[in-house]
């Protein structure tokens, strides 16, 4: 799955990034096009990497999902463009003229704004709410493909192997001691070691000899047995006499019995088979580390300190980790915060003040947006409130920006200072970067607006109780919806 998750990312890239030469060349060879979606086909001199490629195509295929931006390149019915709805052909229950099946996005949407009279007649409400927070097509970039198994569009190894797991969940079998060893509260070098213990891949003279390293599988300890995994950390003399002389009595039956798998489970999950009861499952995970670790050092350098001072050793590392996850919880503790008077101020002479806000609805799912501008006597000018669609806060604060943005132009005031309580919009457009690729249009459309030279302006982020004439007035049209 993971070879076939790597597959899906080099199809990935040859979708978007064509510019690269590995792309090219690729794209060239095989015969792709010069299409926006490439065509991925299996031919009589397909390298195996290609055919993999092909290969997981189909699967990459069926998780795109398109970003408007001029509408020409994406179908309106036919592509997946709205977040989390698919095709829209498969949500409508009237026939759609077949004339219209392979129209782009932009003929449903003129002067930047959506053809609703042709929108609504034949798409369900609760879609045209979906439709309603993305920007209508405008002249520029071209449409671009995003990944939508993730939040923010982009691809990641992540999903893609998640995505095959979840395909293959019937085939998939996770042994349980992974969790354990995961969470295994110690340092990362020790987890590691425990992950291979629990694959059985510590190399032990046994399978040294399997893989036909070495002529002898004894143990370099007691020189009687084959050194298998369990004899090396359990069962050999010394490490049988070191283990009885800190667990509890009572439990010698079960612990020199049982299996690997089982014995590892059951001492990282039990705080009681030690005879002080407290921390097993760290003092074990530390001391069958240095069991091995002494073992190597008998091999490679004929010392062993499995009868004096390794019991000191693991003491000392256990009560390090104690130590520090002691104090690791103490600087989580918060102090106490500075109160600070927080409350609206005036922009400078000359200048006017848009204060903007967005909100989500969590229980019906719809989104709302306010804002008011004043001006340097903090004296009203204008405001609004407005439905937004479905979608999340994001969407909601970054189309209040927009909406206060163009009243603001509209009105032709030389200097404006935008100010919104939501930092990740305000760093977006500082920045002119997002991380959610769904957003970058709108991003895109509202530095372009910020930047125009008629203008002045400015963006700042505000505590929400600078900013709550905008919140009520976003509340409010969330009551009116609702």
């Amino acid at each position: 799955m993971l070879n076939k998750a790597h597959m899906m990312k080099l199809s990935w890239q040859i979708l978007t990034q064509p510019s690269k030469l590995w792309v090219k060349i690729l794209k060239a060879k095989y015969n792709c096009g010069m299409n926006i979606i490439p065509n991925f086909r299996h031919t009589s001199n397909s390298s195996p990497l290609w055919r993999a490629i092909v290969n997981a195509w189909d699967v990459v295929k069926g998780n795109i999902t398109w970003v408007i931006r001029d509408g020409v390149d994406s179908q309106f019915w036919r592509h997946p463009w709205i977040p989390n709805v698919g095709a829209l052909e498969d949500h409508i229950a009237a026939s759609i003229p077949r004339e219209e099946l392979n129209f782009p996005v932009n003929h449903y949407a003129s002067d930047g704004l959506w053809k609703w009279d042709k929108i609504r007649s034949i798409v369900p409400n609760d879609i045209c709410d979906k439709i309603a927070v993305i920007k209508p097509p405008s002249q520029g970039a071209p449409d671009f493909p995003c990944w939508k198994l993730s939040i923010d569009g982009y691809f990641s190894l992540k999903t893609a192997y998640e995505f095959m797991e979840n395909q293959h969940q019937e085939d998939l079998y996770i042994n349980p001691i992974f969790e354990k060893v995961w969470h295994w509260k110690g340092p990362n070098r020790i987890k590691a070691f425990l992950w291979k213990l629990s694959q059985g891949r510590l190399l032990t003279n046994e399978e040294r000899r399997h893989r036909n390293m070495t002529n002898s599988d004894l143990c370099p300890r007691c020189q009687d047995y084959p050194e298998s995994i369990m004899h090396c950390l359990r069962d050999c003399e010394d490490a049988r006499e070191f283990w009885t002389n800190i667990i509890n009595p009572e439990v010698w039956s079960k612990f020199f019995s049982i299996g690997l798998n089982n014995w590892l489970d059951w001492n990282l999950s039990n705080d009681n088979i030690g005879n002080d009861g407290n921390n097993w499952s760290i003092f074990f995970g530390v001391a069958v580390n240095e069991l091995w670790k002494d073992r190597n050092s008998l091999v490679f350098s004929n010392i062993s300190g499995i009868d004096r001072n390794l019991l000191f050793k693991i003491n000392t590392q256990v009560s390090s980790i104690i130590n520090l996850h002691s104090f690791q919880k103490n600087l989580v503790t918060r102090q106490p915060g500075e109160v600070v008077a927080v409350s609206w101020k005036p922009p400078l002479d000359g200048w006017h003040k848009v204060n903007v806000d967005g909100s989500f609805n969590t229980i019906s799912g719809s989104t709302a947006c306010g804002g008011l501008l004043r001006n340097q006597h903090g004296i009203f000018v204008k405001g609004f409130y407005s439905k937004i669609g479905s979608s999340n806060a994001n969407w909601a604060e970054m189309w209040a920006l927009r909406i206060g943005i163009r009243i603001a132009q509209n009105l032709l005031l030389p200097k404006v200072v935008f100010e919104m309580d939501s930092k990740v919009i305000v760093n977006m457009v500082t920045s002119g970067h997002t991380n959610n690729a769904y957003l970058s249009p709108l991003l895109g459309e509202i530095v372009s607006l910020l930047q125009h030279p008629n203008w002045e302006t400015s963006i700042a982020h505000v505590y929400r109780e600078a900013n709550q004439c905008a919140d009520f007035l976003t509340n409010k049209e969330l009551v009116i919806q609702n």
